[in-house]
């Protein structure tokens, strides 16, 4: 699904992790800092549910955060 992710907002980078303490598979999505979406001022709804249907419509959980692209190198 993280390679399915499209943020109709910006060019925004995915990444698959696997959440320990959850025990959930989890995709971070890091949008460009000036991204309507890294603010939530716009839904990413609607991108995330385009994803799970296009990586086969498995269940989910979304929830969202917001981190922007600067997060990226220190979520790694």
């Amino acid at each position: 699904m993280a390679d399915a992710y499209r943020c109709s907002d910006c060019h925004s980078e995915t990444r698959f992790s696997y959440d320990e303490k959850r025990g959930i598979d989890r995709i971070d999505v890091f949008h460009d800092s000036r991204c309507p979406a890294s603010t939530g001022a716009t839904s990413t709804l609607s991108d995330t549910i385009r994803a799970v249907q296009a990586a086969g419509g498995g269940p989910a959980l979304v929830v969202p955060t917001a981190l922007g692209r600067d997060d990226a190198d220190r979520a790694q």
